[in-house]
């Protein structure tokens, strides 16, 4: 009987250094809430709240991209949700990301 811990951090726009900006995957929310569920376990995903303004600072740097005044729409993102998939190692450590996975692996270990 081991914890379990599905996380899905693409559900907002996130930002990747020297890529394009990793889009938003809509339905993984909803997939890693159930296959939690389903599994008996634990699910990590960004909050509504932050989704709803990952997707207004994308839609807004489209704007501004139609507009000429940025190079890319995901100008506007917030630059600190980042794809974890493209962090550093020494930045792991701080990054919000795997601070919420560590603490959920913390609460695991704590009972």
């Amino acid at each position: 009987d081991r914890p379990v811990l599905i996380t899905a951090p693409h559900n907002i726009y996130l930002c990747r250094d020297g890529h394009e900006t990793h889009m938003m995957e809509e339905y993984t929310t909803l997939i890693a809430q159930r296959m939690a569920t389903q599994l008996s376990g634990s699910c990590l995903t960004w909050s509504r709240p932050e989704q709803y303004r990952s997707e207004l600072l994308w839609f807004f740097g489209c704007r501004r991209l139609a507009l000429g005044q940025v190079s890319e729409a995901g100008a506007m993102l917030d630059h600190r949700n980042r794809d974890p998939n493209y962090l550093l190692q020494e930045e792991v450590a701080s990054n919000l990301w795997f601070k919420q996975m560590t603490a959920a692996s913390d609460r695991f270990q704590s009972g």
